[in-house]
């Protein structure tokens, strides 16, 4: 099994960018998420993101996401997509995994799939440890 700290996730990485979509946004875009791409799984190749919302007229930042780092995974799980603001906040390069590749990844490459989604899972374990401040 692949640790998310294991150097081999880089390789998992690269094996599995057959079944994305790249979107390139400039400083300050606006990822616009349609209905067909709000349940998709999301990977910033490069650059830096802002994940926000605006409550009582004030934007709250929840998160601030950087090179190799996945975002959408729990609406690409339970498919329920949640309305966050996302803007570049430097040129980026995202990598996006609709359902429809990873189904199509899991049907011609099962153990890549296998691999792929303990690798998310591991991923969100991270960010939850980091929220409850445990790294």
């Amino acid at each position: 099994m692949t640790s998310f700290n294991d150097p081999g996730k880089d390789m998992i990485i690269k094996e599995i960018m057959p079944y994305s979509n790249t979107i390139t946004l400039n400083k300050g875009d606006a990822l616009t998420i349609r209905e067909d791409s709000s349940h998709a799984l999301y990977y910033i190749d490069s650059g830096k993101m802002d994940i926000s919302y605006t409550l009582d007229g004030t934007k709250v930042i929840v998160a601030v996401l950087g090179e190799k780092e996945f975002f959408g995974e729990i609406g690409f799980f339970d498919g329920i997509s949640r309305v966050r603001d996302i803007t570049a906040t430097d040129d980026t390069r995202i990598k996006m995994f609709p359902r429809e590749l990873v189904s199509r990844m899991q049907k011609e490459d099962a153990e890549l799939y296998g691999r792929f989604i303990t690798h998310i899972a591991t991923a969100i374990c991270k960010k939850f440890r980091r929220v409850l401040g445990e790294t």
